[in-house]
């Protein structure tokens, strides 16, 4: 028992170690990316990504990563004419734009986190991109949702609900749905929570989302009880 309790440890650091130094590895291959003559598109997204890799360990320095890519897609957007470079760029500003807000609700900061969600939203509708827009729109809802707004917290569920019916992603269907059960069962409406928690659950038992269905089965049993 005392050999596998060993065995256990020994392979618990191994893998800690090895996911720290691919972890190290890749700020490094980031940096040299930042640091080189890199195309504009090529920085900006290396930029996003960096601050994504430093985040867990030093939120402030991703931060100010991101904004600063912000700024530079923002002045870069502006002078090229070349459209591929040009809806390059306007991903990797959704993403630093959608980090920012990311941080921001993190810490509390509910209207600079809308801010940039709003932002984000706003850059996803000029490229097209659907599934930025129904992502970014759910995390609008789920801030009005913590600041009490239940109102507009639902229109962006419901927004992000349709644009998912839009491109036929089923599975960011269940997810919207499951949402909006859960601000109605929060409001003790039962019937609507279980409503909306079943339709959850059926796409997710059509698509074979196991996890997903054990989530909505549990909901759902919440509200019986």
């Amino acid at each position: 028992m005392n050999e596998l309790k060993i065995f256990i440890q020994i392979l618990f650091f191994t893998l800690a170690f090895a996911l720290g130094k691919m972890h190290a590895e890749t700020k490094d291959s980031l940096q040299r990316l930042i640091k080189g003559n890199s195309a504009d598109t090529t920085l900006c997204a290396a930029m996003v990504a960096l601050g994504e890799e430093l985040y867990s360990d030093t939120p402030d320095s991703a931060l100010q990563l991101w904004k600063k890519t912000v700024a530079i897609c923002n002045n870069k957007i502006e002078k090229t004419n070349d459209i591929k470079i040009k809806k390059r760029l306007l991903h990797s500003l959704s993403s630093a734009q959608n980090n920012i807000g990311y941080y921001f609700s993190f810490i509390g900061e509910s209207d600079s986190a809308l801010t940039y969600y709003k932002a984000s939203l706003a850059t996803d509708t000029r490229t097209g991109d659907k599934n930025g827009m129904a992502s970014t729109m759910i995390n609008i809802g789920r801030i009005y949702d913590k600041t009490g707004n239940i109102p507009l917290a639902l229109e962006f569920y419901h927004k992000s609900l349709k644009v998912e019916e839009e491109t036929g992603n089923e599975e960011g269907q269940a997810f919207a749905y499951n949402n909006i059960a859960f601000i109605y069962d929060n409001l003790g409406d039962t019937s609507r929570a279980l409503k909306f928690y079943n339709q959850s659950l059926q796409l997710r038992l059509k698509i074979k989302d196991d996890f997903g269905a054990a989530q909505s089965y549990n909901n759902i049993g919440t509200v019986y009880n």
